[in-house]
């Protein structure tokens, strides 16, 4: 296992911070609209991460 360089890790650049607001994205919703996700950051493949929210209002069946 590779130890971390701390210097290497002080220095290095750390990118903005962003908000990003639940009213400013479009959601992909089911067909009734009781099913919500909405894409919070796109799937990047270099870590292999997606992260997004899911909102499913009461009595939805998913």
């Amino acid at each position: 296992m590779e130890k971390a360089n701390r210097l290497r890790l002080i220095n290095e650049s750390h990118p903005e911070v962003a908000v990003i607001r639940q009213s400013d994205i479009v959601p992909l919703a089911s067909d009734d609209g009781k099913f919500r996700s909405y894409p919070l950051f796109p799937f990047d493949p270099q870590p292999h991460l997606e992260i997004y929210s899911v909102v499913m209002d009461p009595e939805s069946v998913h």
